[in-house]
């Protein structure tokens, strides 16, 4: 019989999510920052043509990735927060089918590789990365809310890959040790999470929630294909018009800054993961409550999403050059576009997470499959006339596109509020933009970063638009809790 569920864990909504956001964006930005210097070495010693052949690797097998992570993320998190007295059990599940989805989305990759003459081994090797994401159940931590470990992991994990990297990557000969690398510290930390989780605990082996997830995913599942065709049809479309060494190197251009608009897209992931939780319990209690979530989650992904994208577009030059080197510098105006992209992404993951809370996934999966469509017709056109800044610009379009209808879908069915919450903090972030341009966005970092942090900071708390949820991190508790 199944253990009836605990009731929430104690406290108001905005220290769990605080709480719950710190672990996991402590966890992300330390671990990003391990994995900048591997990339400064890697492009360092690799140069923008393996770069780019290892980025071409790493979009195409992506999609089979996205298969083996079946939703989970997301349809995953939400059973688990809705019977978190059965984590174990249902992280066991998960990983069995997950396990099963792996073996033939591998051997795809192989067959794939055959075809490929000079990107085949790479593919191959990249695409053992399936197993290590097959084993990885942070999505069930996420899901009863333990973050710590998760944070943790993140960290251990760019550690281990840094050092594997350092000690046997030492010129661009032994460029395809790189994802044998990252596979080696992906499968160490899984194993670890898994230990966790099921310390103590004696489950029987049974596919039952595994396959629910599994079926229950599916719209999850193409929504996030689709999603990763507007990231990375572009990069695809690239490597097959492009040939030769020179392709390579345009890739390069324009893959391994994108590496640097993932790290930003990270933080979003994670703010929206530590609302999911909340937005799932709710919903089971009304529309009031979904209301009030919305309202605070707008105003946190506005004040971390706006000031890292409008002062990321202003010092874009800078970053390339100094992680990078100059070499890639001509990346920088379709760089600026790609964090443009970024930025909607912020609030895009306020819309997924309703979608996921109001069990409307199939909405979704229309919205996002419509976006992959005009992305794909964009970059078709724009590519070939335009190169790199086409694809840019494809990229943009359709993130604007995807955020334009899932809004109207929302707003029409009374599941969205609190749009307005994203004024103040767009409104500081644009303050900081003019900041950082009268002092000069071509000066140093050390000047141009100091400024803009200093710049929102105040004009955010001038314009009383620091989010509710921001308050547990300086010590107040809100009233308006729902919990």
């Amino acid at each position: 019989m199944t253990t009836p569920s605990p009731p929430p864990p104690p406290g108001p909504l905005t220290e769990r999510v605080a709480r719950s956001f710190f672990a996991l964006a402590t966890g992300e930005l330390m671990s990003r920052l391990v994995a900048m210097g591997a990339l400064m070495y890697l492009t360092r010693v690799l140069g923008p043509a393996k770069m780019g052949t290892l980025g071409f690797a790493t979009a195409v097998c992506t999609y089979l990735a996205l298969a083996v992570h079946s939703g989970f993320g997301d349809v995953g998190t939400r059973a688990v927060a809705r019977k978190p007295a059965d984590v174990a059990r249902i992280t066991a599940s998960g990983t069995m089918v997950r396990v099963l989805i792996a073996l033939p989305a591998f051997c795809l990759i192989v067959v794939v590789a055959q075809a490929l003459e000079d990107t085949g081994p790479i593919l191959v090797l990249t695409g053992l990365s399936f197993f290590s994401l097959a084993l990885d159940p942070s999505w069930a931590l996420k899901g009863v809310e333990r973050n710590r470990p998760v944070g943790q992991a993140l960290i251990l994990k760019q550690s281990i890959y840094v050092l594997l990297v350092l000690a046997l990557v030492g010129g661009p000969e032994e460029f395809s040790r790189v994802p044998i690398c990252l596979f080696a510290a992906d499968l160490v930390i899984s194993i670890w999470l898994q230990i966790i989780i099921m310390k103590g605990k004696d489950e029987a082996l049974a596919f039952g929630d595994g396959l629910t997830i599994l079926r229950e995913s599916a719209p999850v599942m193409v929504s996030k294909i689709s999603r990763h065709l507007i990231m990375t049809f572009d990069v695809v479309l690239l490597g097959v018009l492009l040939k030769g060494e020179a392709a390579d190197r345009e890739l390069g251009l324009y893959t391994v800054p994108y590496s640097l608009a993932f790290m930003v897209m990270s933080l979003s992931v994670v703010l929206h993961d530590s609302y999911r939780p909340a937005f799932v319990r709710a919903m089971e209690r009304g529309k009031k409550d979904l209301h009030q979530v919305c309202r605070r989650a707008f105003a946190s992904a506005a004040a971390v999403g706006a000031p890292m994208t409008v002062g990321g577009i202003l010092v874009a030059g800078h970053m390339i050059g100094l992680i990078m080197g100059e070499e890639f510098l001509p990346g920088t105006a379709p760089f600026r576009l790609i964090l443009a992209s970024v930025g909607l992404l912020f609030l895009n993951g306020v819309l997924h997470n309703v979608f996921v809370a109001a069990d409307r996934l199939r909405q979704e999966t229309a919205v996002q499959v419509s976006a992959a469509i005009v992305n794909i017709g964009l970059n078709l056109i724009l590519i070939p006339r335009h190169g790199l800044m086409g694809a840019a610009s494809a990229t943009l379009a359709a993130e604007a596109f995807s955020l334009g209808c899932g809004f109207f879908i929302l707003w029409r069915r009374g599941l969205l509020a609190g749009v307005r919450s994203i004024l103040r903090p767009l409104l500081a972030a644009g303050i900081m933009g003019a900041a950082v341009y009268l002092v000069g966005h071509d000066q140093s970092l050390l000047v141009t970063i100091p400024v803009g942090v200093g710049t929102y900071s105040l004009a955010l708390i001038l314009l009383r638009g620091v989010p509710e949820d921001a308050g547990i991190a300086l010590g107040r508790r809100t009233e308006s809790d729902p919990s």
